[in-house]
């Protein structure tokens, strides 16, 4: 029986996954959400990333967000700030071969927005 509730346990990790959006952001992140220019990001982020960066992704065979790295909420995003403005913001590394479009203005979009915060 311990075998068996064990293999349930591994076997659906969504039923004990934790929320992130449920707490308030820590301070660090709090800043990024309330920097100038968040909600342009946001949309960027949005439109260009979320669709593999997902609970769910919605891009090809994904099955999981590459790295466990979700940015659907305001937490996400801005608890991300780092890595996406230095993926997608300095180097050319997200979108993979910008498969999405990013265009260079979005990509100044996030540099400006994460140097401000």
């Amino acid at each position: 029986m311990v075998i068996f509730l064990l293999i349930v346990f591994l076997s659906v990790p969504r039923a004990f996954t934790y929320d992130a959006t449920a707490e308030a952001m820590p301070p660090a992140a709090a800043r990024h959400a309330e920097a100038e220019g968040f909600a342009a990001v946001r949309d960027v982020v949005q439109s260009r990333c979320a669709m593999c960066h997902a609970a769910e992704p919605g891009w090809g065979n994904l099955y999981w967000p590459p790295k466990g790295v979700m940015l659907e909420t305001d937490a996400q995003i801005a608890a991300h700030a780092r890595e996406i403005y230095l993926q997608a913001g300095l180097s050319r590394a997200m979108p993979p071969a910008n498969i999405t479009g990013l265009t260079e203005e979005e990509r100044a979009l996030i540099r400006a927005w994460y140097r401000g915060s």
